[in-house]
Parts: C-alpha cells; sequence; structure tokens
C-alpha cells in the first residue's frame, strides 16, 4: 500500500501506542481510525492527480 507522508506519520503514531492501554479501549480505536480515514481520503485525492 501506498501512504502519503501524513497518512504514514499517523499510522506509525498507532504503531507506537500499540505498547499503550488506550489502543485496548474501543472508544480510542473507533475515533482514531474514523480520523484516519479521513487523511488517507485525503491523500487519495493528492495520489490521482498524479
Amino acid at each position: 500500500m501506498r501512504l502519503s507522508e501524513e497518512t504514514e506519520e499517523v499510522a506509525t503514531f498507532y504503531a507506537k501506542m500499540l505498547d499503550h492501554d488506550y489502543t485496548t479501549k474501543e472508544v480510542f480505536n473507533n475515533n482514531f481510525f474514523k480520523d484516519w480515514r479521513k487523511v488517507q481520503a485525503s491523500s487519495v485525492h493528492f495520489y490521482h492527480h498524479f
């Protein structure tokens, strides 16, 4: 999967959080992935221009 710099940064943040208690919480995961999808959607628009 090709990621924009911003999308990769957000994914890296989540990966670093895996050892934290937050990632066991459903609300945190739902909120994170909802926000990440927004970042992905904006980067998809970016890649369609190439």
